[in-house]
């Protein structure tokens, strides 16, 4: 069975050997490693959604999810601007160049990456995918709320509005790595006076688009700008 997201980041936190028990976890849904105890034996006071549970018919928690389950208070792990992590290491990205190089210099599959271009108050260890290939790649995506949205208006003829995220947007992204190098290269050669609504949109609603505006520094005009 492969190891979750969660359990690749523990693997290159504290122990890059874990013992491999039979039987699931109940939060990540990987195998149950290290010292797994049941779920009712541990506080959950800080815990407030089960949602986020892959597999609920499981009584246990594996030792990485015990680690992990609250991302806020993981003490080592500051995710900053987001990471990389195989089993045998994790990168931290100091600024958005740190997450751009790491596109081009991919390591070998499984491995966990995110891009997180806020501090985020959501457990997003369990909204972390693996990527198993360096070609088609799964990431965690986190924007800020400072991403305006235009709406179309509801009646013909109608005024468009507009609304702020109220939260933080999380998604769990799957791109070809080609694709990516394409938009970088798009955005580098694109000139910000020439902003125009079509490419604010696609980047207001592709996650992709939008992460890739970030990775190349031009997502604060993008959305600042008013677009006739």
């Amino acid at each position: 069975m492969q190891l979750s997201a969660s359990q690749i980041i523990y693997s290159a936190m504290y122990n890059q050997n874990p013992v491999i028990h039979g039987g699931i976890c109940r939060l990540c849904g990987g195998p149950l490693i290290g010292d797994y105890k049941p779920y009712y034996k541990l506080n959950w006071a800080k815990w407030t959604n089960e949602s986020f549970n892959k597999n609920n018919t499981s009584i246990y928690v594996c030792e990485a999810c015990q680690k992990n389950r609250d991302f806020r208070n993981t003490g080592n792990l500051k995710i900053g601007n987001g990471f990389i992590a195989t089993r045998y290491s994790i990168s931290f990205f100091n600024n958005r160049n740190d997450a751009l190089n790491i596109l081009y210099s991919l390591p070998d599959p499984p491995f966990v990456l995110s891009f997180i271009t806020t501090p985020s108050r959501s457990p997003l260890t369990f909204y972390l995918p693996v990527s198993y290939s360096n070609k088609t790649i799964n990431a965690l995506v986190v924007f800020n709320r400072g991403r305006v949205f235009s709406i179309p208006p509801i009646k013909k003829g109608g005024k468009w509005g507009k609304i702020t995220s109220i939260a933080d947007e999380v998604y769990s992204v799957t791109f070809d790595i080609n694709e990516a190098y394409k938009i970088i290269d798009f955005f580098n050669n694109y000139k910000e006076e020439e902003i125009v609504s079509e490419i604010r949109d696609l980047c207001l609603f592709d996650p992709l688009w939008g992460i890739c505006a970030w990775l190349t520094g031009k997502d604060k005009k993008l959305y600042s700008t008013i677009l006739k």
